[in-house]
């Protein structure tokens, strides 16, 4: 579990269309431990999202999801929600379906464009028509 001042970085496709689908980063800190309306299953986190990071990963300074995006506050640039893993991990063993869950991470000896260059391949748009 990160520490409040943690490093955190998204990756993810914002802005999809006006970007050439290009994956970006962004990354900022964890600045509280407990989310909107001091929800204990979510981080604050300090990082610029927008709609394209939405359900996409929250890694640490280790490469290890601590958290998967879920909303921002409109009013505010810099302010955005994540679902704590613990939490999730959580629900997925509260299902009687054998889970096979990764807990150890290789990524805490690459460098930071190692890190991202190791997990691009696996970040995907989802696209809803309603």
């Amino acid at each position: 579990m990160p520490d409040l001042g943690s490093s955190v970085f998204a990756i993810g496709y914002p802005i999809k269309g006006s970007t050439e689908n290009e994956i970006k980063i962004t990354s900022g800190t964890i600045i509280a431990k407990t989310g909107f309306d001091g929800k204990m299953s979510t981080y604050q986190i300090s990082t610029h999202l927008n709609l394209g990071n939405n359900g996409g990963p929250i890694f640490n300074n280790r490469g290890e999801i601590v958290g998967i995006v879920y909303s921002k506050l409109d009013w505010s640039e810099k302010v955005s929600y994540c679902i704590k893993t613990t939490f999730l991990c959580n629900i997925i063993e509260s299902f009687s379906i054998p889970q096979s869950i990764i807990t150890k991470s290789n990524f805490a000896n690459l460098t930071f464009p190692e890190q991202v260059d190791s997990v691009k391949d696996f970040i995907y748009i989802i696209e809803v028509q309603y």
